[in-house]
């Protein structure tokens, strides 16, 4: 474990504080991630445990059973765009509003007991604290994106009721954590379906400090914070007790605050798309620049839906043919995606050739499924793939990390 944390490869997930509690607490560090905090040294057996799980460790492979495989985008059952048909849903959501719509419909038609996912902490709103809940408003309230750490699976093994059942929602190594976990104890099987997103990285606590006080604000004056608010993709708002209002664009809060912090881990991340999800969502931008960002802003946005499983497929069509999500492309061609989503598609080209620069230089990075890596440094050009190489021995050698 104390290798992970000095290599900088832990994603700050908090399985190991839940599976471990009484050796294992986990708290924000200086950098602003979450980071276990080792009380006691693990046993062989529980480090062995703890290598099976851990996602600064290995990531596995779960969906085998899908009929459609792109060597980019991963294996699928259907891809879709559309967006929610609950106003109310709209008004909020980062884009479409699929994930939210997607878990009203499980809570009403008690397709699950409750769902366990991320929301604003009541004591910081710069936190997130973990919410188990059936409540329609609550959901609804917490499906804006918080560009900021969490740490969703801190407890979970005491939140899971064995006679309930659960839609979890979290990030694709968040998932990747709890499934690899479920191979060793049955006590996750109560979680019927996984819903994830396309991760940009985890960008640390500190850049949201950096940008309030860019606007001479501190954080005992916000009252309340949205990372994407307004028309879309939404601009970082800040609203503080005295009623004053600060706002900055989407793309530059990530070009200026969040990107340059994302941790390590996510650099390096082979599943930042949500290989092992069942559902998993993400913005269907109708334009992109060649960074990756957004070129156009309208009043609402679209949601970019692929199953990857046969209950993500289930639900989804169930979702469709109940009209929780209204439509815009039935039968979204995947390989457009490079597109919309060209950040995502240039990582996949460039992971491979710096999780190797690392392993040479002795640096042991997580292993990730060869077809999550090995096609998408195929496509990627020569002079990229160098670059990269070279970028990780400078950063490596300067910095000590990337």
């Amino acid at each position: 474990m104390q290798k992970v944390l000095d290599s900088d490869f832990c994603t700050g997930c908090g399985l190991c504080s839940s599976v471990f509690p009484s050796k294992v607490d986990i708290g924000v560090n200086k950098d602003g991630f979450y980071r276990p905090i080792i009380k006691e040294k693990l046993d062989k057996r529980e480090l062995s445990i703890f290598r099976q799980f851990c996602p600064g460790v290995k990531v596995l492979s779960f969906n085998h059973e899908a009929p459609f495989r792109n060597k980019i985008w991963g294996t699928y059952f259907s891809v879709i765009t559309g967006k929610s048909s609950n106003k109310s849903v709209l008004d909020v959501a980062s884009s479409g509003g699929a994930i939210t719509s997607i878990l009203l419909y499980l809570i009403e038609n008690k397709t699950v007991d409750y769902v366990i996912q991320i929301g604003v902490s009541e004591d910081n709103p710069l936190l997130s604290k973990v919410f188990v809940t059936n409540d329609p408003e609550t959901l609804i309230n917490n499906a804006n994106s918080r560009y900021t750490p969490s740490a969703p699976l801190v407890d979970i093994l005491n939140l899971i009721d064995s006679s309930k059942k659960y839609a979890f929602v979290g990030k694709p190594c968040d998932i990747s954590a709890l499934k690899s976990y479920a191979l060793i104890d049955p006590v996750c099987s109560p979680i019927k379906i996984y819903l994830s997103f396309f991760c940009a990285g985890v960008p640390s606590y500190n850049s949201t400090i950096s940008l309030l006080e860019s606007f001479s604000s501190r954080i005992d004056f916000v009252k309340n914070i949205r990372y994407r608010d307004g028309s879309w993709p939404g601009n970082f708002k800040v609203e503080e007790t005295s009623g004053k209002v600060h706002e900055v664009s989407y793309n530059q809060s990530w070009k200026n605050f969040f990107g340059p912090t994302v941790q390590t881990r996510c650099k390096i991340c082979g599943d930042s798309i949500g290989h092992n999800s069942d559902l998993v969502c993400a913005d269907a931008w109708s334009s992109s620049g060649k960074d990756g960002f957004p070129t156009e802003e309208i009043k609402t946005g679209t949601s970019l839906v692929i199953s990857r499983s046969k209950i993500g497929e289930t639900v989804l069509r169930e979702v469709l043919n109940n009209k929780a999500l209204t439509v815009i492309n039935p039968t979204y061609d995947i390989n457009d995606l490079q597109f919309i989503q060209p950040g995502q598609y240039a990582k996949k080209q460039y992971v491979l050739i710096r999780l190797i620069a690392l392993f040479i230089l002795f640096k042991r990075p997580p292993s990730f499924p060869l077809q999550f890596l090995l096609f998408g440094l195929l496509k990627s050009k020569f002079s990229v793939a160098i670059r990269n190489f070279l970028g990780v021995f400078r950063r490596v050698f300067i910095k000590g990390k990337l």
